[in-house]
């Protein structure tokens, strides 16, 4: 079982802008280590707080971004489980501006996107992101989401446009 401190990582008074910080940060390998002792049930999940689902959701935005600059299929797995947990934790209506991306980003990697949301599904019992596949391609593309492909200095990067 995780140290109930570790926990602390999500809390959104430490995070302020996280979602803008710079890619990649040692902060996304902290969350990615809770992220990943949450999913394998290493850690109670009576330790959450719905405060926490913002942080995770910019986590998974973040993990679509680095899946696709570092053709990561760990990245988008760890971007699903958060957005999964996001989900959990009442952030329904937020998160599903994110799933396009990370629906792209498997697409890009050559993955089946359908599997990899799937997957998560059913590890964290989410029917938002099983919802998800049922939808028309217009309405999983990150286009109807308000996103844009983009490249910087930095890398690749999927870009709100709204």
């Amino acid at each position: 079982m995780t140290n109930p401190r570790n926990i602390e990582i999500l809390e959104p008074d430490e995070n302020e802008g996280y979602g803008q910080w710079k890619l990649p940060c040692s902060r996304d390998e902290e969350i990615a280590e809770v992220v990943l002792e949450l999913s394998q049930g290493r850690m109670e999940g009576r330790q959450l707080s719905e405060r926490y689902a913002p942080v995770l959701r910019a986590f998974a935005e973040r993990m679509a971004n680095l899946a696709r600059r570092h053709e990561s299929a760990r990245d988008l797995r760890l971007g699903l489980d958060a957005l999964a947990i996001a989900v959990l934790l009442g952030e329904s209506r937020e998160a599903i501006l994110i799933m396009p991306l990370l629906w792209r980003s498997a697409e890009v990697l050559e993955l089946d996107p359908a599997k990899e949301f799937t997957k998560a599904a059913d590890r964290h019992d989410v029917k938002e992101l099983r919802a998800f596949i049922d939808r028309q391609p217009e309405d999983r593309s990150i286009e109807s989401m308000g996103y844009v492909e983009t490249h910087d200095e930095s890398g690749f990067s999927y870009e709100r446009n709204w």
